[in-house]
């Protein structure tokens, strides 16, 4: 998960007698004075990759499989935690760090009212996309216009991005072919330009001589498409293939009534939505990882014309949460950070040489800002309101960070009940963190739910 780190000083370990290393006595001090008023349940008591809080089951679902996005929920997960917290039918339910809005689609599908906030164009585009109903005039219309695509001879082009990274990640004839596509969907109107361009977006990756992975691009050892076959003739067939599906799901699911997408930042939630004014919570911020999802999804931001310059991805970054190391950020919300983050742990890895100088920084600067968020939620939920928070912990420098921990720090701070902390799955660091702990209890993904 992690790029390897250098080996750890002794002045900031103590070795074991089992080859591992303790944490800074402490680290773990603060930590077990934060458990002992904390409830922790296992859902999973092994390492896994399959669990609630992923995209697996999203992909066999309709709407929310019209894009393949890792980092979001599955349906069954969302609707598990409004129905154990009794939240009503319109009932208001708020996700400030929405992705490709499955909490928010998933609330309004069950008769709930979804709000999402989220500061990708991206995201927020695939989220308000596959909230789409068409009427059968409008739906008609979009069959119609998957007829005429099939037959056009995608004469026309629209320009490159303004970015020869992306560009060089195609080859000649298949970046031509996405611009051919690009340009004949560019002169539709709303509704249906929004779908055709969702089903684009779905073929950036799989015609790409590169893959996401980890904190970036990488390039692929086996091509997923056929190099000696025309370029146009693969990508019209799964364009088809995407578009037919959406057409099947409108068809066949229920409509999204009650669905709003806030296109922002959840860093000051109060200044955004109504405040008193929400029946329940369920997030999943960035993870303190150093995933920057600028890197991670720059194919579709600029091929999708989300980024038009370097000034855009600049800002979306400047605006986002302080997760990666590839921004400088002004100083923000120093109020509201983790004393144990700030206190103890900054200066201990703020003495070590890791990978990149800027974590200790980075570190400080996630928590103030997941402070923050927390101080406007406050304001925002009605009283008594259940609020869940998914969030992996992480490790660096031999040094846990216990982010589920660190919110319930957080959320006490703010005046919450913190009701528990529902380990969901084991997580596995790099080999090099995975020995040099022995805190292994803590390499987790889990759930913090609070309550006003």
């Amino acid at each position: 998960m992690m790029r390897k780190q250098r080996r750890v000083s002794t002045e900031v370990a103590q070795t074991t007698t089992d080859g591992g290393e303790d944490a800074p006595r402490e680290v773990v001090r603060a930590y077990a004075s934060i458990a002992k008023d904390v409830k922790i349940v296992k859902h999973l008591d092994r390492v896994t990759y399959e669990a609630p809080v992923n995209f697996n089951e999203s992909l066999g679902s309709p709407r929310h499989r019209w894009f393949p996005y890792k980092e979001g929920f599955s349906p069954s997960f969302v609707r598990s935690f409004l129905d154990r917290h009794g939240i009503p039918k319109l009932g208001r339910v708020l996700d400030p760090f929405a992705g490709v809005g499955t909490t928010v689609l998933e609330a309004s599908l069950t008769g709930r009212i979804g709000v999402g906030v989220e500061i990708s164009p991206l995201a927020a585009f695939i989220a308000r996309t596959k909230s789409l109903h068409l009427n059968r005039q409008q739906c008609e219309m979009f069959q119609q216009e998957i007829v005429r695509f099939s037959k056009s001879q995608l004469k026309k082009t629209a320009d490159p991005p303004n970015n020869t990274t992306v560009c060089s990640y195609y080859e000649p004839s298949f970046l031509d072919s996405l611009l051919r596509i690009k340009a004949y969907f560019s002169s539709l109107v709303h509704p249906l330009q929004d779908l055709f361009r969702l089903a684009f977006l779905r073929l950036i990756e799989p015609f790409s001589t590169h893959r996401k992975a980890g904190n970036g691009q990488k390039k692929r050892t086996r091509l997923l498409y056929n190099s000696s076959e025309n370029a146009i003739d693969q990508m019209r067939r799964d364009m088809m293939m995407s578009l037919n599906l959406f057409v099947e799901d409108i068809k066949t699911s229920q409509p999204c009534d009650r669905f709003e997408l806030l296109e922002g930042s959840s860093l000051e939630l109060d200044k955004l939505v109504e405040r008193n004014s929400y029946d329940a919570m369920l997030t999943s911020p960035p993870y303190a990882n150093c995933f920057d999802y600028s890197k991670i999804y720059m194919c579709e931001l600029w091929l999708g014309d989300f980024f038009r310059s370097a000034a855009d991805q600049r800002q979306f970054r400047a605006n986002s949460m302080r997760s990666h190391v590839h921004a400088r950020w002004e100083n923000r919300f120093d109020l509201f950070g983790s004393p144990t983050i700030n206190d103890i742990v900054f200066p201990l890895l703020s003495n070590q040489k890791l990978w990149s100088s800027a974590i200790p920084n980075m570190l400080r600067g996630y928590f103030m800002d997941l402070g923050r968020m927390l101080f406007g939620l406050r304001q925002v939920l009605n009283d008594g309101s259940p609020a869940g928070i998914v969030v992996s912990n992480s490790v660096y420098g031999g040094i846990p960070i216990a982010t589920d921990l660190l919110v319930a720090e957080l959320a006490m701070h703010q005046g919450f009940e913190v009701c528990e902390i529902q380990v969901y799955r084991h997580m596995v660091p790099s080999s090099q963190q995975f020995v040099r702990v022995r805190e292994k209890e803590l390499f987790r993904e889990s759930m913090v739910v609070i309550r006003k």
